[in-house]
């Protein structure tokens, strides 16, 4: 678990998080720099991430930049970009061997002085990233978008999304379209790379058994960010006034439909009534102990797989199933049915209790990797309210059946998409 925390604003708007564990054999750093979700900058953003790590002032390839980190006992760097809500972030992560294992005591400032030329120091060529890069690297992109598409499931959630959320930021893919990609160049990309670097939000995350003034020294002296005026980014809207269901089909060819229902759930991430909108949730289509699954999978036989999510910082419900087209208005009624079953309080104690269960497990495991660890605190951060896992797991223990039958009152249907395909098999004959 962690012993202690201490967090500290190092720069104008570059918060350093120092979270100290003697559980882990290694550190793991992380850096986040926050931008809004719009359309033309999700492509740049997606695009930056890659680039990036093709090369740098010091490493000038892919290559050079493995050797280094073999050379660092095997030290693990990743860059990508992740869309929360509204918001669209940078994460640079490095992983490095704890100093008790290694025969280094430099081993942390080299990782920040690597991160540091990862970030600060690109490989530019006549005021611009490297051509060669970029481009490969647009492909790449590219070819990432196209493949989504083959995996249906992911897709027809990435649809309902996108048909919900007409007008709002939280529509837009967190890899961009290929139409803005395609019209990126090099200079283009270093230009807006060198705006953002100055104007955005930036948080730094240590995770380890670290000496918090040992590593604020290091990275005080050693990473560093030209400032200039710093964006603000808006908390999302979680409301929308619903008129009409909209009911959207589309035809392609997939060997089953997907139907995905979404709900706004009108309960936002720092409410006190949002746990029990997560048991709500688990409760209705969590796994394989849920309603849905029970009923709709397993007694009536009419899907392949059903499950319900939440997307936290839009306050957004989503339901997918995989099923016979023939089945949808009756699958589609049944989901509506259950959610009405818990309405009416239709909870047993060992529903309650099972869900309760596999959300302290889950919550648990965290604190098992660094990583995991890293990525929930983050979680937390974006919120603006960082709680312990053991107080988080009292707020779950407390919650109520009523509790659960209040925040079930509140959701709304906004959108049912169905992708109709070729039905070669049976639910029967999964």
């Amino acid at each position: 678990m962690i012993n202690k925390t201490k967090d500290i604003e190092i720069q104008e708007k570059v918060n350093l998080h120092l979270l100290k564990s003697d559980k882990f054999k290694t550190d793991l750093i992380g850096i986040y720099i926050k931008r809004p979700l719009k359309e033309k900058e999700a492509s740049m953003n997606a695009l930056l991430t890659r680039v990036l790590e093709r090369g740098m002032k010091k490493y000038k390839t892919a290559q050079e930049l493995n050797i280094h980190l073999d050379g660092l006992y095997g030290a693990i760097l990743v860059s990508d970009v992740h869309k929360y809500g509204e918001k669209h972030v940078f994460q640079f992560k490095m992983q490095i061997p704890d100093k008790r294992y290694v025969p280094s005591n430099n081993i942390f400032l080299e990782s920040i002085d690597t991160l540091n030329e990862l970030i600060n120091h690109p490989l530019i060529i006549n005021n611009g990233f490297k051509d060669e890069y970029v481009e490969q690297e647009k492909k790449n992109l590219i070819q990432t978008i196209r493949s989504l598409k083959n995996d249906k499931a992911s897709y027809a959630i990435r649809r309902c999304i996108e048909c919900m959320c007409e007008g709002e930021p939280f529509k837009i893919s967190q890899n961009g379209s290929i139409e803005n990609i395609q019209e990126i160049n090099g200079k283009d990309l270093y230009r807006y790379y060198r705006e953002i670097l100055k104007t955005s939000p930036i948080d730094i995350c240590v995770i380890g058994n670290i000496d918090f003034d040992s590593v604020e020294s290091v990275i005080r002296k050693n990473l560093k960010f030209d400032r200039e005026s710093i964006i603000s980014l808006e908390r999302e809207n979680i409301y929308k006034e619903i008129h009409q269901v909209q009911d959207v089909e589309e035809v392609m060819e997939v060997e089953q439909g997907k139907l995905t229902l979404g709900f706004r759930t009108n309960i936002s991430y720092d409410s006190h009534d949002y746990e029990a909108s997560v048991l709500f949730t688990t409760i209705l289509g969590g796994g394989a102990n849920s309603k849905l699954f029970n009923e709709i999978r397993e007694e009536k036989s009419l899907s392949y797989y059903i499950y319900a999510k939440l997307e936290k910082h839009k306050s957004i419900l989503l339901i997918t199933a995989g099923i016979n087209t023939k089945d949808k208005t009756q699958v589609v009624d049944l989901i509506k049915g259950n959610i009405t079953k818990i309405q009416e309080g239709m909870i047993t104690d060992e529903e309650l209790s099972i869900a309760k269960k596999s959300i302290i497990s889950s919550l648990e495991s965290k604190s098992d990797y660094p990583n995991s660890f890293i990525n929930y605190y983050y979680n937390q951060l974006l919120g603006s309210q960082v709680i312990d896992i053991e107080k988080l797991i009292k707020k779950y223990q407390a919650v109520t059946i009523e509790d659960i039958v209040s925040v079930s009152e509140v959701i709304e249907l906004d959108t049912i998409h169905f992708i109709k395909g070729k039905e070669q098999v049976t639910a029967n004959e999964n």
